[in-house]
């Protein structure tokens, strides 16, 4: 099988893993507005509620509800992005050694059963198992950007990351609709049934594709070998300076890591407080979060589809240099946005930089990882940006519920001058070398 007729499939399969995740988006504030009512018959929420107003009375700030749910969800999403962080490593390392299409396979039967915990998770109990279901076995990203490693050229990897963008970009455009068109037909104690039926519908047609039409495209898997020990794999320093795979490594590549971490760890905590910041300050419903999702999807998709996998390999480095420097204005922006035409002139920002950032970095680091390590190389990679988003959510949530977002947006875009500050040494560095 070509790459030109087996891309589609593997794209497919991403978009289609990549709706499922997305469907729940917009839909957060209402499912965990519905927790809130059955709270007494509820003993995991009850005991979040009384940890949260036993640090409210801590830190002395008015006992309230209203950003209760920012947080339970950010812990939510913390604890689901720490799992994968856990994960990823050594699902990566093992696609080196028993092959890719094996453990995508596993990875996605895992992503089924949380889904169908999803489905009758009529409390926050059930709700929560089923996330830490889907974070353990969430490896499906990393194993289709390895792939794309596998059968792009190093001299084109950086179209094939546009083509892997471009798949997320079209998955938050459609995924935040669809999960906000059924939330509008169902309210109530059903409000995750149908949502999460369409994700375990899709994720059997996912399944069945990955079966039957892809190939195993890691021909040296007998011979991938890793020594690193199991402590090595969850060790945050060893993931962010590439220790793991061996001290022959460049420090560009662990100036990289960081640079991914601290960039992630900021953006993502803006990131998940998008629907809440929409939902508290201009009334948005599931349904009006769909329609902001899709619009940043669109956005994101022209500027991949048009700009981005058209960015040569030794032009990588200032696509992400411009993303990271747009979204410093981005969250600041977002921040003074008391009016909705404010507020989506920074969405522009922000789709500007979420399109150009992750593709063109994993283009950077794909071409650094050694070739009978890349599985791992991407799954620490990958493990990174899982770490980062463990703990992104949380910080912003609790920032968000401690300052409100105006402060909690606007500190954020002063803290992402931190890793663009990094990035740019980096890349001056790299042109003195150069010339």
């Amino acid at each position: 099988m070509t790459t030109k007729t087996f891309l589609p499939v593997l794209l497919a399969v991403l978009v289609i893993d990549l709706l499922c995740f997305t469907s729940i988006l917009p839909l957060f504030p209402s499912i965990f507005e519905e927790y809130s009512k059955n709270k007494e018959q509820d003993w995991l929420y009850s005991k979040f509620e009384s940890y949260a107003s036993q640090l409210q009375n801590f830190i002395n700030i008015p006992v309230t509800s209203r950003y209760n749910n920012v947080v339970f969800a950010g812990i939510l999403g913390s604890v689901f992005s720490f799992l994968q962080y856990l994960s990823s490593p050594f699902l990566g390392s093992l696609s080196d050694k028993y092959g890719r299409k094996l453990i995508f396979i596993i990875s996605v039967v895992g992503s089924l059963i949380s889904y169908m915990l999803w489905a009758f998770s009529s409390n926050f109990t059930i709700f929560t198992l089923s996330r830490i279901t889907g974070g353990l076995s969430k490896a499906s990203v990393s194993i289709v950007i390895t792939i794309v490693t596998d059968i792009y050229p190093p001299e084109s990897r950086g179209k094939g990351m546009a083509y892997v963008g471009m798949s997320f970009s079209l998955a938050f455009m459609a995924g935040p609709m669809i999960g906000a068109f059924f939330s509008s037909r169902i309210h109530g104690a059903n409000i995750n049934f149908y949502p999460a039926l369409f994700s375990i519908i899709l994720t059997i047609i996912e399944l069945f594709l990955i079966l039957f039409y892809l190939p195993e495209t890691n021909k040296s898997k007998s011979s991938a070998e890793n020594s690193a020990n199991w402590k090595e794999y969850i060790n945050p320093r060893s993931l962010i300076t590439f220790n793991i795979l061996g001290p022959q490594l460049s420090s560009q590549l662990r100036i990289y890591g960081i640079v991914y971490f601290l960039y992630l760890f900021i953006y993502s905590g803006c990131e998940f407080t998008i629907s809440f910041l929409t939902h508290q300050r201009f009334g948005y419903t599931s349904a009006d979060q769909g329609k902001m999702y899709f619009l940043t999807g669109i956005l994101m998709m022209l500027i991949q589809g048009g700009f981005v996998r058209r960015i040569p390999k030794e032009k990588q480095k200032w696509g992400v240099m411009l993303g990271v420097a747009t979204i410093i204005p981005t969250y600041i922006v977002m921040s003074l946005a008391f009016s909705q035409t404010i507020f989506y002139i920074s969405l522009i920002l922000y789709a500007i930089a979420s399109a150009m950032v992750v593709p063109c970095l994993t283009a950077l680091v794909a071409n650094i990882c050694p070739e009978q390590q890349k599985g791992l190389c991407m799954g620490v990679f990958r493990s990174l940006g899982a770490l980062s988003r463990a703990f992104g959510p949380l910080s912003g949530s609790i920032l968000f519920w401690l300052l409100g977002p105006t402060a909690a947006y606007f500190v954020s875009g002063v803290l992402l001058c931190v890793p663009a500050l990094l990035f740019y040494r980096q890349l001056l560095n790299e042109t003195k070398k150069a010339a």
